[in-house]
Parts: C-alpha cells; sequence; structure tokens
C-alpha cells in the first residue's frame, strides 16, 4: 500500500482534482492522509470532502509542511510514502504510475527513494517516495523528508544520493516550480552550511545497506 500525503490549504479545485486522479490513476492499493489547517476558511468544504471520500484528515495549526508531512508519515499504514506537494498536478491520462514507483524502489533492504518527474534527471524535485523503512531510518538520524523547493537542495534526495540510493520515476505530472525568493537563498544556504552533517548520516545510512544489488 502506497500512503499519500496531501497539505491542502484555500485550494479545493486542486485538492479534489488532485485526489480524483490519483484515485484513477496510481493503479494499486493506497491510502491518503491530510492535514487541514485551523484558519482556513475552506475547513469545512475540506472537512465535509475527506469525510466523504473516506480520507484520513487531522486538523491542525500551521506548524509548517515540513512538520505537517512528517506528522502524517507517522500515522501512515502503507509500506510506501509519497507527498503531493499543492503544486503538483497528477495527470488523469497516465495509468499505473504506483506501479512504476514500486517497481523503482524494489531493493532487498528498503533502503532507497525516488523522485516523481516528468522526465530523467528532471531537476525539479516534487516530493520522495520511499519504503517506510527508509522513512524511519533517516527519521532517526535527521528530518525526515527535509521540505526545501528545488531538487538539488534537499537533505534527504542528498544523503539518499550519496549512498547511491535516488532513482527517478517517471510519472505523467505538471506542476509549476517555485521562482527565486528569499527563502530559496536561506534554503540554499541552509543546504549548503550542512553538508557535513548530511556526509554523516549517510555513512550511518550506510550502515542499514545490504551490499550493491541490495
Amino acid at each position: 500500500m502506497i500512503s499519500i500525503f496531501l497539505t491542502p490549504y484555500q485550494n479545493t479545485e486542486l485538492f479534489q482534482r488532485q485526489h480524483e486522479n490519483i484515485s484513477s490513476t496510481i493503479g494499486v492499493e493506497h491510502e491518503f492522509l491530510c492535514t487541514l489547517l485551523n484558519g482556513d476558511n475552506t475547513l469545512e468544504w475540506y472537512r465535509e470532502y475527506t469525510a466523504k471520500h473516506g480520507i484520513r484528515a487531522m486538523v491542525v495549526p500551521d506548524l509548517s509542511v515540513v512538520n505537517l508531512i512528517n506528522i502524517l508519515a507517522a500515522r501512515a499504514i502503507g509500506d510506501y510514502l509519497l507527498y503531493i506537494s499543492d503544486i503538483v498536478d497528477i495527470l488523469d491520462g497516465d495509468k499505473d504510475w504506483g506501479k512504476r514507483a514500486i517497481a523503482a524502489v524494489d531493493r532487498q533492504d528498503k533502503i532507497i527513494g525516488g523522485v516523481l518527474s516528468m522526465q530523467v534527471n528532471d531537476q525539479n524535485c516534487t516530493g520522495l517516495f520511499m519504503p517506510v523503512k527508509t522513512f524511519h531510518v533517516l527519521g532517526y538520524y535527521c528530518c525526515p523528508i527535509f521540505e526545501t523547493p528545488i531538487y538539488g537542495y534537499r537533505w534527504n534526495a542528498s544523503i539518499l544520493t550519496e549512498v547511491e540510493r535516488l532513482v527517478n520515476i517517471q510519472c505523467g505530472m505538471k506542476y509549476f516550480p517555485l521562482q527565486d525568493s528569499e527563502a530559496m537563498i536561506r534554503d540554499k544556504e541552509l543546504y549548503n552550511v550542512t553538508r557535513p552533517a548530511r556526509l554523516t548520516a549517510a555513512q550511518r545510512l550506510s550502515e542499514f545497506i545490504g551490499g550493491k544489488n541490495g
């Protein structure tokens, strides 16, 4: 089962489209988990929609995207985890991408991550797809699914790259890359100064890896 995390806010049309398109194209057993934010003026719509469609939802304060994703991940019952951000549309014509995603991270030791993208080596990371074991191991050593805008800046993607366990998973999707901003500059600075910590995490992660073929 794939556990899919959504963190909607005041965009009911996108949320409904994401839910419908993912449900019709993923091709494998899955569950949806989402956070609903206090103060969202569309909160009641989200409450009714999630209740009607069996989506596991929880109302929380705005604790930042990082914390919201990790809260959802801790409550997931799936074997694989995937965060779909609010800038991403899964297209309704690409069937069975969930099967491709699971096949792409098929490692015996379950230490691997995949980036859903429109093409190989896409430079915009829209969220990591990973076995739940990888989440637990990375979460023990660092902040799980560290959330910054651009692929090259991603904390856990960087760690998995260091141990040669990050793969591309092609998926029919469209998204709108975030523009340069002060927040992105701060993210890049943070990414640069934390490289020693990422290398330490990568070394520890390698202890869980069962050889080149996993």
